[in-house]
């Protein structure tokens, strides 16, 4: 039987270069990672905040795949070659953000209801790039699922490596529950390898769903692993006990840690902000972790935040 394979899911603030190095040198367990995305800048290029992303040697040894944001082919193209010659083979172009500023925009999930958007900006592409490496990352719809399905058919006219679902609304953004049977019509259809993603936070969310799918090999998991940097591992090996998840947990924090802090030119505010995002979602699933996670934003200095993770933790 073909072993599942699972990407780290691209969560603007969360994942950047900083935690995906520390994950894949702590703990590993993530076939594919991805990038937050990346938007034309108002210069015409990357914006640079985001450039080091594609630092080749912080993401060295694993599978990274940097994700856009388009709606017109130029920046596609501009995109893609930059990302090529800086050593990276694939690119995603997401499809399924739900940031409101970016749908407003028809870019991100605001392009779900946009085929004629879409279908000039791919084939202008291909016709550029015929060998290109691009993958997609979608919704179900804007704001009806017939605009998944649609979607999906427009896709399969075209040489995607793969196609990602997430089976809410881009007016959902994040909230009620993934719609499996709208994933279900779109699968049916889609000619593409697929990849899952949508509230996989528990071993039993993915048995639940891989005894439904079984032809799906591939699934992405977000909010679940960041919550729970074991979750993969015991998908694939069986449960942990809560003190086996806290070791690997604060072995990920601590090569997380010494990386930001090894940033000499990051000023103390910048560190502590990166090391903030790193525990809210792990904090979501401690006991009173809401009010934990408050209290650990009031350290003024390294050594403040390192006793509270301490006493806390230990």
């Amino acid at each position: 039987m073909t072993p599942d394979h699972f990407y780290l899911a691209p969560l603007q603030g969360y994942t950047k270069v900083w935690y995906r190095n520390a994950f894949h040198t702590a703990l590993g367990g993530a076939d594919k990672y991805f990038t937050p995305f990346f938007e034309e800048h108002r210069s015409g290029g990357f914006d640079p905040r985001l450039l080091p992303e594609l630092d080749i040697e912080l993401n060295s040894g694993m599978t990274l795949i940097p994700q856009v944001v388009a709606n017109e082919p130029a920046f596609l193209i501009k995109a893609f070659e930059a990302i090529h010659a800086m050593g990276y083979n694939e690119v995603n172009l997401n499809m399924g953000c739900p940031f409101p500023m970016l749908v407003k925009r028809n870019k991100g999930g605001g392009l779900m209801n946009q085929p004629d958007m879409v279908r000039p900006m791919l084939d202008t592409f291909f016709e550029k790039h015929p060998n290109a490496l691009l993958s997609v990352k979608m919704r179900s719809g804007l704001d009806d699922t017939k605009q998944g399905v649609d979607m999906v058919r427009l896709l399969n006219s075209y040489p995607l490596t793969e196609v990602i679902i997430h089976p809410r609304l881009v007016v959902q953004q994040y909230k009620g529950e993934p719609d499996w049977d709208a994933f279900d019509a779109m699968a049916q259809l889609c000619v593409h390898p697929l990849v899952a993603n949508g509230d996989i936070n528990k071993t039993v969310d993915f048995e639940l769903l891989k005894n439904r799918f079984p032809q799906v090999q591939c699934w992405m998991m977000g909010r679940g692993w960041l919550g729970n940097p074991s979750l993969a591992r015991e998908i694939r090996d069986g449960i942990l006990t809560e003190g086996e998840r806290l070791i690997n947990l604060m072995k990920l924090h601590k090569a997380f840690h010494q990386l930001i802090m090894s940033q000499k030119q990051m000023p103390w505010q910048l560190q502590n902000q990166l090391l903030m995002q790193f525990w809210y979602y792990p904090a979501l699933q401690m006991e009173n972790g809401k009010r934990w996670f408050r209290r650990l934003g009031k350290a003024n200095k390294p050594e403040t935040y390192h006793d509270y993770i301490n006493e806390v933790m230990w």
